[in-house]
């Protein structure tokens, strides 16, 4: 699952009462996209991937015409692998227009689905220039933009398809040219004049020597005091240091120097997480009449910066002009101001779109009754294909599935989207003006420490008390509206209530008077810029937070309504540890497996039998961890029944296939099988 890169968004609107039309034209899906940031284009004429258009193939037999064929692997960056295929014809010709599924290709013996962004001879160049004031006049303002045309333009003669992107750069050189090492380009052209707020990092030299060649253009001359630092970047990067004191003849020079760069027209891109050092990528061509190879060595990134990684998700709900934001995944433009995104704000944002989201919509909120009924439609949506699945009626069961889909839901809404308890009182009424909106995310723990579910109640609800005074209508809804953190508290082990109970507390505004950031939080610290945004910005809310800043949880309270929500630092109440120990427990067992096997000593042919036992562990062990994330209380008791009768048979199995002795492993056994409600092996 760590070699997912392409995911396709779907925003699916849901009702329970709602026909399928309705729901279907309020539905949005997008388009593919890379989680590197390429976006699929499949409504033209031809599919376009990111900024290169791929040619469609006229001719069915073209592949027949390719008889030499070439790969280079690139690792670059974890866990992109780049490969240039290059088939020729027998005068040595490209041959243009293949289809990706006329490629075959594995890694390390594993086939792998690798995106092929370009089927054509295509030359990416990326422009980097900089902008510091001590740059020539003729290489400032539109001068740039005049030596960008040029340089494209006597360019496209060469290579018809040619993509040049243009981008500003500061004096950290080396850090520039090191980000634009690990992005999707053939070449580097960095105009700069040597002046440098940085140096070069020999830790670094994996990472150059993985990226695109770079011709580092010296806009003064060859007496320049930092010509050093010109051949170090040229050289880390298998680059060049070419003169750029004439505008002219620094077009004429990059020219010469791409006269034998002659770019490779078949791009293809994976993922691979693997984490065997050392990997022999095959590539078969013409059902394997054609065949080449390349080796690659795996490049560990993890922590360097990201580049061209999605590194966030964000929400953005707007009602009536009033605008409210939220991280959903990933890297926070507030909390993580002073840190470059990482490759653990990649990892939480793919991991919480392969877990998913359900954003809820309510008004005051449904009576118990009618949420039960909602979870029991939800429940029955499945009715209609899984009584044929399970029937082994595969056909019938695709059929309903694909007519009739079925509803998504949580229980755990019903009592967290529940009506405020003694909303209306003898001389009170509270209510929400608002509409009521709330997130339950699911994140999966694939190469992460936790899985977790969170809870988020979005500030759209608006609630406010109608009372004879207005102290007394602010004390109410402050009490009312308190009734939602303590509904936290009692779902998620990880909420504000707890996290600030019996901590000395303190006021966004005696905080702001007494200038409690500059005092106790300095601007070097991390968490800084959180603390800043906490106390210094105006929208009409008083916070509550520990005084010693243990943790970033907090109050939040309405001045004029008295509105109370309780606010973790990522915005949200949710809980971590029950999930966790699930997974730990699936691990134990595959762990425990794997010493079973290393003291059993069986040969060959046994193996064979022992590893596809194996896979039936972790198979069960990818099904429970599938049903710890959704929701296991949706699941019919036939399919509990079915999930624990594998379960016994695969312990069954796995018991009988040792001697005497793993028989003492039956307590760890019993209790992963335990996880699922299967009972214990002697049970089964």
């Amino acid at each position: 699952i760590g070699d997912v890169r392409l995911l396709t968004p779907a925003l699916a609107f849901q009702g329970f009462d709602a026909p399928a039309d309705f729901m279907e034209e309020r539905s949005f899906l997008g388009n593919p996209f890379t989680l590197d940031g390429k976006t699929i284009d499949i409504t033209g004429e031809n599919i376009q991937v990111g900024e290169s258009t791929l040619l469609e193939q006229n001719n069915p037999q073209l592949q027949k015409q390719v008889t030499n064929l070439e790969v280079i692997a690139t690792p670059r960056g974890s866990p992109l692998i780049k490969l240039e295929i290059t088939p020729t014809n027998a005068n040595n010709d490209f041959v243009a227009g293949l289809r990706a599924v006329d490629f075959e290709i594995t890694d390390n013996g594993i086939p792998v689905r690798a995106l092929m962004e370009s089927n054509k001879q295509t030359l990416r160049i990326l422009f980097l220039y900089d902008t510091s004031g001590s740059m020539p006049k003729y290489y400032q303002g539109e001068y740039i933009n005049n030596f960008a045309s040029t340089l494209q333009k006597e360019l496209d003669a060469i290579y018809p398809s040619l993509i040049v992107e243009k981008e500003k750069a500061e004096s950290y050189h080396f850090n520039a040219l090191l980000k634009a090492s690990q992005r999707d380009y053939d070449l580097v052209v960095y105009l700069q004049d040597g002046c440098n707020n940085d140096a070069y990092l020999p830790e670094n030299e994996i990472i150059y020597k993985s990226g695109p060649p770079a011709v580092i253009l010296n806009v003064k001359d060859s007496k320049n005091a930092n010509i050093a630092n010109y051949h170090i970047m040229a050289e880390a990067t298998n680059g060049v240091v070419i003169e750029a004191n004439d505008v002219d003849n620094t077009v004429i020079a990059i020219k010469k120097y791409l006269t034998d760069k002659k770019p490779s027209p078949y791009i293809f891109t994976y993922y691979n997480a693997e984490i065997t050092k050392e990997h022999e990528v095959v590539v078969h061509l013409d059902s394997k009449r054609l065949s080449a190879k390349d080796d690659y060595e795996v490049i560990d990134t993890v922590n360097y910066p990201v580049v061209e990684n999605l590194i966030g998700l964000y929400l953005s709900v707007t009602i009536n002009n009033r605008e409210t934001k939220r991280v959903l995944a990933g890297w926070d433009p507030v909390l993580n101001k002073n840190i470059e995104p990482n490759f653990d704000h990649f990892k939480e944002l793919r991991n919480t779109m392969l877990g998913g989201a359900i954003i809820s919509f309510e008004g005051e909120g449904p009576t118990i009754s009618a949420a039960l009924s909602d979870v029991l439609k939800y429940r029955l949506s499945t009715k209609n294909w899984m009584e044929p699945f399970l029937d082994n009626d595969l056909e019938k069961a695709k059929k309903a599935l694909q007519t009739e889909g079925s509803l998504m839901y949580n229980s755990l809404f019903v009592p967290l989207m529940a009506p405020l308890e003694g909303a209306v009182t003898k001389n009170t009424f509270t209510f929400a003006s608002g509409i009521r909106i709330a997130i339950l995310k699911n994140r999966l723990g694939v190469d992460q420490k936790t899985t977790s579910i969170s809870f988020d109640y979005l500030p759209t609800s608006h609630y406010t008390s109608l009372a004879a005074t207005k102290e007394t209508a602010f004390k109410t809804t402050l009490q009312k509206t308190a009734q939602l953190a303590l509904r936290e508290k009692a779902y998620f082990k990880e909420n504000t209530f707890s996290l600030l109970e019996n901590k000395d507390l303190l006021n966004s505004k005696l905080a702001y008077d007494t200038s409690w950031v500059r005092e106790t939080i300095p601007k070097e610290n991390p968490d800084n810029p959180f603390w800043n945004a906490l106390v210094y910005t105006n929208d009409n809310t008083y916070k509550i937070f520990d005084e010693c800043a243990t943790h970033k949880a907090y109050w939040q309270i309405h001045s004029t309504t008295g509105e109370l929500y309780g606010i973790l630092a990522n915005g949200t109440g949710g809980g971590e540890n029950s999930i966790i120990s699930q997974l730990l427990s699936i691990e134990n067992v595959i762990t425990l497996y794997k010493e079973l096997l290393s003291k059993a000593g069986y040969g060959l042919a046994t193996g064979i039998v022992i590893t596809y036992l194996a896979t039936l562990v972790k198979l069960y062990g990818i099904v429970s961890v599938v049903v710890a994330t959704m929701d296991a209380t949706g699941m019919d008791d036939s399919i509990k029944a079915a999930l624990a009768e594998l379960a016994c048979n695969i312990g069954k199995d796995i018991l009988f296939n040792f001697n005497n002795p793993a028989l003492g492993a039956v307590g760890k056994l019993d209790m992963y099988l335990g996880i699922m409600g299967a009972g214990g092996v002697i049970k089964c």
